[in-house]
């Protein structure tokens, strides 16, 4: 009897060694033991192919691929988040591999990261997606939509004697680059270049875009600011005529500035005026082409102007009168000025102010 349990026990003691090992083993191999384990991370990598992921109407899902590299031994777990939001497995590897995501979405940014064992994982199934982040690709969408074509057309603008005239009978210009952009994103779409007719064309779904021209022919300037427009555009047989402006065609600029001075001779002050306000017009015009607040010195610079009839109008401070406008005595609050080529080519404006 004594023998025998003797065996037993040693059995048992063989039994339970065994055990241990077969768990520590299982553990190096799957990251899933109450051991802290660290695995090397070097050697591993995540991609997406194709990325962006193209969409193109009716679909508003795509597919791509998920490529992973591990080096032999190593184990993970592939998590994704949509937007930012909470992850959730996408696959446990023990290999380098790939595997198909056929559920992108449009509008979406998923975020596919590798993570590797690490800290404490446990033998019955572990906690997922709770790795090291060894790794990581985001993967966005385009969608693109050829039946919803935007031509358009860049010309040089021809100067005349009332300014200047853009049309289809223009010089039509090639290398003018635009990119475009969907309303309320700021991620660029698409970018074209037109060609030796000057055209070029975007395929784009229905909605509002914005276009930029970034870059222009030698010799040129640039489109402005960015333009908007909404497709499907209506039926026409022209496209959207752009006309860029030769560099030395552009009119010269000349700078505004003005002053407000506070002359309280009854407490022996004279200094600048902070925080009047102080709107430039053209002269004739009720809509201010800019609208400034003076500094601490009582000084405010407006944008270059080209030449032409303006007007400087203050609103004046509650509590004070206008003594003197630009050096003359006046009670008026506008000052009006003309910039010309033959002689007048700044306009140092200035309103001194007195209380009532």
């Amino acid at each position: 009897m004594r023998l025998q349990k003797g065996v037993i026990h040693a059995l048992a003691l063989l039994l339970g060694i065994g055990i241990i090992f077969l768990i520590v083993l299982f553990s190096k191999r799957a990251g899933v033991l109450g051991i802290a384990t660290t695995v090397s991370a070097s050697s591993t990598s995540i991609s997406a192919s194709p990325n962006p992921c193209t969409l193109s109407a009716p679909k508003t899902t795509c597919s791509t691929t998920i490529s992973w590299t591990l080096s032999q031994g190593q184990t993970a777990d592939i998590c994704v988040s949509a937007n930012g939001g909470s992850e959730a497995l996408f696959a446990s590897v023990g290999k380098a591999g790939s595997k198909s995501a056929p559920w992108i979405y449009d509008s979406a940014k998923y975020t596919f990261n590798l993570k590797m064992p690490s800290g404490r994982f446990w033998i019955f199934g572990g906690t997922k997606c709770q790795g090291t982040v060894a790794s990581s690709v985001n993967v966005t969408t385009y969608y693109n939509n050829p039946n919803s074509p935007l031509d358009i057309q860049v010309f040089a603008n021809v100067k005349n004697s009332t300014g200047y005239s853009c049309g289809y009978d223009n010089p039509k210009l090639a290398g003018a680059v635009f990119q475009v952009r969907k309303d309320g994103d700021t991620k660029v779409l698409d970018t074209k270049t037109s060609g030796s007719d000057g055209k070029l064309t975007f395929n784009l779904p229905s909605g509002t875009y914005y276009f930029k021209n970034t870059i222009a022919p030698s010799g040129f300037n640039t489109y402005g600011s960015e333009f908007k427009y909404t497709l499907p555009r209506p039926a026409s047989n022209v496209p959207l005529a752009i006309c860029l402006t030769r560099q030395s065609d552009v009119p010269s600029l000349y700078p505004i500035t003005v002053k407000v001075i506070l002359d309280d001779r009854a407490h022996n002050i004279w200094t600048g005026y902070q925080g009047a306000t102080v709107g430039l017009y053209r002269e004739g015009t009720d809509a201010a082409l800019s609208q400034l607040t003076t500094n601490s010195s009582g000084d405010a610079a407006f944008p270059s102007q080209v030449v032409g009839k303006y007007r400087l109008q203050l609103s004046v401070p509650n509590g004070y009168k206008v003594r003197q406008v630009s050096g003359q005595d006046s009670s008026s609050n506008i000052d009006s000025f003309d910039l010309n080529n033959s002689g007048t080519t700044a306009h140092n404006g200035s309103f001194v102010i007195v209380p009532q």
